[in-house]
């Protein structure tokens, strides 16, 4: 028996690879409330299976590693405390109660709440976005309730175009609107390209227009004839062969259509607009600003019921502005608009990319008959009536104020114990009663004892006077705009009691015998007191009379209590009593 070296066979040797995560690979969390503590969970029980091959025990017990600042702090609280989790499940619960702050909450809540799929966003991104908002709020909840909150969700052009139950998987909705997007995507292509083409198109037939070669025109002016109606050929007709007949020989064989419409391209391409800029139409039929659009800020302040009425727009409308650059139509809608007291609706299209909120188009303008203002930004529907001229507006009619003050406009000096009349003037301007309706009467009061002002009732007038008096034993000087007295409306009462006493004034009383208007069977006076007692009152009938009225027999006096305060009122009296 012999070994050789050729069946001497070697065992190669094993080669392990061991992976070292860079160090910002390790998933760690700090506590803040911009973390997502429900995402570090998974990441990092994804990290030590893959790399250090850790099952749940493990995990729980190096889960220190992964922790920072706040959250290690409340770990090893929880290791000194002897009140640390026994296993990964209960660790789990624990760590989401402690750093799920009721602050991310409401700043999650309210993302659910506006949670709604974008324009050019797919539906497996919005699905991602979604479902991981829905684990988060709803976490009770089944794939039925995610299919339910889906279709809420999703935009009205996928929505308007599903054709299955709601009662259907949730992966038979997603393959669904995937091939709803394609269809989407395929259109919106189609419509790109066809509109490139016309606008290439025209740009060529423009550049061969100005070109000076008659077979060059020919051949593009039958080319435009074909695209163009028929009622513009007959109209064209008799003239193109009448001058057919003039042609010379030389150009015999050439039509005299294409001369004319190089002739009015021409002319055409000299017109300047001036409300755009552009060449080739007049101010009245440019096209510039000819839909009524609104951006998404201003479509997002809507309530919501008019915003769920947004559809696609029509695959015929396109927005061109004046370098040619194109904006995208997002959706159209009706909204009502009031416009001087009416209110009318209209459609308008939502562009994401406008500049301003809101801009009124020509169709708007013209449907409605409005009448703009573009100096104060303003619309307004104006009427005219032709067999009534405009009626002119009256004059305004605003009262005076409750109270003034007046104000001294001479400068004197007032010796003791004299009276003077000064003109004064109010310290805020007033219309006088011939200016205006108003005819109220006004009090005049004094603003301080001395110097002392006439009470009295005054009309307001431009020029006004007024009873100054000095009561004490020095001169007083009164200066220019110096404030005498103030001037306050009289109250309804006051006024109802100064009517009353001029309408018993007015009246003529009249004089009765002493036997009509006394009866004195019921006093204790003799027949002598009787006698005297009628002599006096047929003597002063004026006194003694059932109606009040003026008299100078008597004299009225008040005496103030010491500390009291004296109150303005008119000048009345009262009946005298039996």
């Amino acid at each position: 028996m012999y070994n050789t070296a050729s069946s001497i066979t070697r065992i190669p040797p094993t080669t392990h690879t061991i992976v070292i995560p860079p160090r910002s690979a390790i998933p760690t969390v700090s506590g803040n409330s911009t973390e997502n503590p429900r995402q570090f969970l998974i990441r990092v029980q994804e990290y030590t299976e893959t790399i250090n091959h850790w099952d749940n025990q493990s995990l729980l017990n190096g889960i220190s590693q992964f922790l920072r600042r706040a959250a290690l702090e409340w770990y090893c609280q929880l290791r000194i405390s002897h009140r640390r989790p026994q296993t990964w499940i209960e660790f789990t619960n624990l760590f989401l109660n402690q750093f799920n702050s009721p602050v991310r909450r409401a700043r999650q809540e309210q993302l659910w709440k506006e949670c709604r799929q974008e324009e050019n966003e797919t539906i497996n991104e919005f699905l991602v976005r979604l479902q991981a908002l829905w684990q988060e709020q709803k976490p009770n909840e089944n794939e039925d309730d995610l299919v339910r909150h889906l279709m809420c969700k999703m935009k009205n052009s996928l929505l308007s175009m599903i054709g299955i139950s709601r009662c259907e998987s949730l992966d038979g909705i997603i393959m669904e609107a995937q091939k709803i997007e394609e269809i989407l995507y395929q259109r919106s292509k189609q419509h790109r390209d066809t509109h490139k083409k016309e606008l290439i198109e025209q740009m060529i037939t423009t550049e061969n227009y100005n070109c000076n070669d008659p077979c060059e025109i020919q051949a593009m002016s039958a080319y435009q004839s074909r695209k163009q109606p028929n009622t513009y050929r007959q109209q064209n007709h008799a003239t193109t062969y009448n001058q057919n007949n003039q042609q010379s020989s030389q150009y015999k064989h050439f039509s005299s259509r294409p001369t004319s419409n190089y002739r009015y391209m021409q002319s055409k391409n000299e017109i300047v607009c001036y409300a755009c800029g552009m060449k080739g139409h007049l101010k009245r039929n440019c096209p510039g600003a000819s839909l009524t659009l609104i951006n998404s800020q201003f479509f997002k302040k809507l309530p919501i019921y008019y915003q769920r009425r947004a559809r696609p727009p029509p695959p015929h409308i396109c927005l061109q502005l004046v370098d040619r650059s194109h904006l995208q139509v997002k959706s159209s809608l009706t909204l009502p608009s009031t416009i001087s007291n009416s209110t009318r609706r209209h459609t308008v299209y939502v562009v994401p990319q406008l500049w301003r909120s809101c801009i009124i188009g020509n169709d708007l303008i013209r449907k409605h008959n409005l009448q703009i203002d573009g100096g104060r930004q303003y619309a307004y529907s104006k009427k005219y009536n032709r067999n009534k001229p405009p009626r002119q507006t009256e004059k305004e009619n605003i009262p005076n104020d409750e109270e003034y003050t007046l104000l001294s406009i001479e400068r004197i000096k007032l010796p003791p114990f004299h009276a003077y009349h000064i003109r004064v003037k109010p310290n805020k301007m007033f219309k006088s009663s011939n200016e205006t309706n108003d005819e109220a009467e006004y009090e005049i009061t004094s603003i301080k004892e001395t110097p002392r002002v006439a009470n009295g009732i005054i009309t307001p007038q431009h020029d006004m006077i007024i009873q100054l008096a000095n009561l004490t034993e020095r001169m007083i000087m009164i200066h220019t705009n110096q404030p005498l007295a103030k001037m306050t409306r009289l109250n309804q009462n006051q006024l109802n009691m100064i009517q009353y006493g001029q309408s018993n004034t007015a009246n003529i009383s009249t004089e009765l015998s002493p036997e009509e208007t006394t009866n004195l069977i019921n006093t204790d006076l003799n027949e002598d007191q009787k006698i005297k007692l009628k002599q006096l009152i047929k003597k002063f009938p004026a006194v003694f009379n059932e109606q009040a009225g003026r008299t100078t027999k008597l004299q009225h006096h008040i005496n103030l209590t010491p500390g009291s305060q004296p109150y303005n009122s008119p000048p009345y009296r009262y009946a005298p009593a039996r």
